[in-house]
């Protein structure tokens, strides 16, 4: 399965198309729009994707001998051309994207792990949600004051922000 992305106007109108190349999955996709309609995308992938939906290349993969999967996400400006991507190990689900007051994207992962950048792509901050058993993210959002909220659950009454998490991006 392969991503794509259309951009219609408010009439319904076609605008424009953005195909994503996947070698073998894609998955769970997410996507922001900023208010300069610029876009954020997240999915995972397993595989070979090629996270430039334009003519260029901007090629993500994971070892053939690997049946995992891992998260992307995707910056692109309004005319749908690459900006940036940001790969991570990982293959928990993503969560809806949340676009912080400075048009930068936070990222939350099911697993509880957190991630913001910047409009650039610059990681900003990461941090894992830790507890005495399994925390689920389900949704978040910024709250008009650029504080984060989370909503998820968990087994046990106890949840802690845990240390910077190690740095798996490519």
């Amino acid at each position: 399965r392969n991503a794509v992305l259309l951009k219609l106007t408010a009439e319904g109108d076609f605008v424009w198309a953005r195909h994503f190349d996947q070698a073998w999955h894609v998955d769970d996709l997410q996507l922001a729009v900023r208010d300069d309609g610029s876009i954020y995308l997240g999915f995972i992938y397993g595989r070979r994707v090629d996270a430039d939906p334009g003519p260029g290349e901007s090629i993500f993969s994971i070892p053939d001998s690997s049946n995992g999967m891992n998260s992307l996400i995707v910056h692109l400006d309004s005319n749908g051309d690459f900006l940036w991507a940001r790969n991570h190990s990982s293959s928990s689900a993503l969560r809806p994207l949340v676009i912080d007051r400075s048009g930068g994207v936070i990222v939350a992962q099911r697993s509880g792990l957190l991630r913001r950048y910047s409009t650039a792509g610059t990681e900003l901050w990461n941090r894992l949600l830790e507890g005495p058993s399994d925390i689920y993210v389900w949704d978040s959002i910024a709250g008009d004051d650029d504080d984060f909220y989370l909503l998820g659950v968990v087994n046990q009454q106890s949840v802690t922000i845990g240390t910077q998490h190690g740095d798996d991006s490519d």
